[in-house]
């Protein structure tokens, strides 16, 4: 697959990229971040806070660092990083947004055990040392190593709060392959007609693939208007998080979607980064690529896929609101078990803390540090 490089330092490494690398939007990832925070332990809530407001002027600069310095707007700061081209870390931390667990579309809507997927991705972490797996436990390293200094820190926990985000993303975690073809989590999977993403203030964004339709969380929400100078400087207005906060309460409080994530979330068999991945990848196969018409391969490499919806754009998002809500609903609350374990005066002995445990002891995992 033309999307893995070999090797290469997290620290050090300068390299161009083989293709765009995308992510939840703005809106999506702020969200998560924004339902942690309601349900956040005060004591967490105080020292998360304090460190988004250490300053960072490298990667990005002190504008960009102070304009997300809250829970919210700091789940956007992996993001707006990427618009610093002549940062060289950059591009290799850009590679910490996703994990191309491959599927084969005789594989689409197949049931397939979580040992099989598991060994799928185990094949990959190796083949690609850095990615969301391996910087989201590096940043949790780094948060609870007490010798590293409050800047790395400060650079982890917006890494944290940004890639729980992304793996909820079911495309961060699956690239759909064959011998001609590999659609880099979506990317490739072109639309036969753009679809319109209605934004906060009455504007459209038009998307044109697969990917970019999932990170705008298919449309289930208001998105913010794409302004290539505001992202650079993570300039969010009020209206915007304010909108945020409303979407953060219902969600919190709707019974149903609460009820079942929270049986998700407590399930102590599968809270770990490599099962929260593996959970992802699987609505990738069943929920994903499922209900779309894909164009018949020909020709010894295919650049795109052409589709289109079996039922239309309208039938398959409907069918789907539930999801993409649940899956933002259960990245905010693992999201705030895992700095309520880091961070609460007495964290309570669970799964969560195991977790951190395991990575800190872990040798194979070493801590991000990019200062």
């Amino acid at each position: 697959m033309n999307r893995y490089i070999k090797s290469f330092s997290i620290f050090l490494a300068c390299f161009a990229l083989h293709a765009q690398v995308f992510a939840f939007w703005d809106q999506s990832h702020q969200l998560v971040a924004k339902v942690a925070e309601k349900k956040l332990n005060k004591e967490s809530l105080s020292k998360v806070q304090k460190l988004l407001n250490v300053n960072i002027l490298y990667p990005g600069n002190a504008l960009l660092s102070q304009n997300t310095n809250s829970i919210d707007t700091a789940a956007s700061w992996a993001d707006s990083i990427k618009s610093y081209y002549n940062q060289p870390i950059n591009k290799t931390l850009s590679l910490c947004h996703y994990t191309d667990i491959p599927l084969k579309k005789n594989d689409i809507n197949i049931d397939k055990s979580d040992e099989a997927i598991m060994e799928l991705l185990m094949e990959e972490l190796k083949k690609v040392p850095y990615n969301s797996v391996s910087c989201l436990k590096s940043a949790i390293k780094t948060l609870n190593t007490p010798s590293e200094s409050d800047l790395n820190k400060a650079i982890a926990l917006r890494f944290v709060l940004h890639i729980m985000g992304d793996i909820a993303q079911p495309l961060h975690n699956v690239s759909l392959v064959d011998e001609n073809f590999e659609d880099a989590g979506g990317n490739k999977i072109i639309f036969l007609d753009k679809i319109n993403i209605t934004n906060i203030d009455g504007s459209v964004n038009q998307v044109n693939n697969l990917h970019s339709l999932w990170d705008s969380s298919l449309a289930v929400y208001l998105q913010f208007p794409y302004n290539k100078s505001d992202i650079k400087i993570g300039k969010f207005t009020d209206e915007q998080k304010n909108l945020n906060e409303i979407y953060a309460k219902n969600l919190i409080e709707d019974k149903e979607l609460m009820e079942l994530a929270l049986k998700e979330i407590s399930d102590v068999d599968n809270q770990n980064v490599e099962n929260w991945v593996i959970e992802s990848h699987k609505l990738a196969i069943k929920s994903v690529y499922t209900d779309l018409i894909l164009a018949n391969d020909s020709g010894e490499h295919i650049a795109n896929i052409k589709t289109s919806f079996v039922k239309g754009w309208r039938d398959y998002q409907s069918q789907r609101k539930m999801l993409m809500q649940l899956q933002i609903l259960k990245a905010g609350l693992r999201l705030k078990m895992l700095l309520d374990a880091m961070y609460a005066e007495s964290p309570n002995r669970n799964v969560y803390r195991q977790l951190i445990e395991e990575i800190l002891n872990d040798p194979e995992v070493k801590a991000l540090r990019v200062n």
